[in-house]
């Protein structure tokens, strides 16, 4: 039989940090498990404007691109025009009320899948760059230099980028508080 003198002594500093050297090495690996799974979004759509839809109740950001905000405006021959409102009417009609089916790894701050969309075989996130209705946001820069160089869509007239848009308004709607 062992009797109690034989047994260690615990040492509670050193077996509390040990132990949340385990917890914290576990959480790390459920954080990186996480964020490599794949999220696969499969139906019809509803439109919130060019690079962002709702579908299944999930909402969905095109990865690597930026379109024009809704309420935007660009400048073709000295005259504004509500290009926002354009590049979400050409994602309405390349989308034109087919499934959509979209895969992402990673979610935005505000909860929206960050994936890349296909309909009816189709990459949409391309399509929108390539046509002019968005910029490269990390991915599709052949796709902008071609869409420049044809002048497709808001590369016909003169714009703010949809991120310097973004900023310069918010801190317009802030100074008008």
């Amino acid at each position: 039989m062992i009797g109690r003198k034989h047994l260690p002594k615990p040492n509670s500093g050193l077996d509390l940090i040990l132990a949340f050297a385990i917890f914290a090495g576990i959480g790390l690996v459920v954080l990186y498990l996480n964020s490599n799974s794949v999220s696969q979004l499969e139906g019809k759509v509803q439109l919130i404007d060019g690079d962002s839809f709702r579908t299944n109740g999930q909402e969905v950001r095109l990865v690597g691109i930026d379109a024009p905000e809704g309420k935007q405006l660009c400048v073709k021959n000295r005259q504004k025009w509500r290009c926002g409102r354009e590049s979400t009417q050409f994602l309405r009609r390349l989308i034109s009320g087919k499934p959509v089916n979209c895969e992402g790894h990673e979610y935005d701050k505000f909860d929206r899948l960050l994936a890349k969309c296909h309909v009816n075989g189709v990459e949409i996130n391309q399509m929108m760059v390539r046509n002019g209705w968005a910029v490269a946001f990390g991915d599709y820069r052949q796709e902008q230099a071609d869409a420049k160089r044809e002048k497709k869509g808001i590369w016909i007239g003169e714009f703010d980028f949809p991120q310097d848009w973004r900023r310069h308004n918010r801190l317009v709607d802030q100074w008008s508080r």
